[in-house]
C-alpha cells in the first residue's frame, strides 16, 4: 500500500521507524551475552567492556542515521 500511495502518513512514519526499539534491545543484549561469555568470572574488565561497547553503539549509530536519512538531509540516488 506504501508503493501505490495508499497509507496513512503517520502509520507509514511508525512503521518506518518501529525498529529502531528492537534494535536497541539486541545491542544491549548482544553486549551483554558477549561480555558475560568472554568473562565468566565477571571480574572488572573495563578494556574488554571497551572493546564490545564501542562497536556496538557505532552499529546502533549506523542504523539511526539509515533510519533518519532524508530528515538528516543526507544526499540520496
Amino acid at each position: 500500500m506504501m508503493h501505490n500511495g495508499v497509507y496513512a502518513n503517520e502509520s507509514a512514519w511508525w512503521l518506518q521507524r518501529a525498529d529502531l526499539p528492537f534494535a536497541l534491545v539486541t545491542v544491549l543484549f548482544a553486549g551483554s551475552s558477549l561480555f558475560k561469555s568472554l568473562n565468566p568470572r565477571e571480574k572488572r574488565a573495563p578494556i574488554l567492556a571497551a572493546f564490545i561497547v564501542i562497536p556496538l553503539i557505532a552499529f546502533f549509530v549506523f542504523v539511526l542515521v539509515l533510519n533518519f536519512w532524508e530528515v538528516l538531509g543526507l544526499p540520496t540516488v
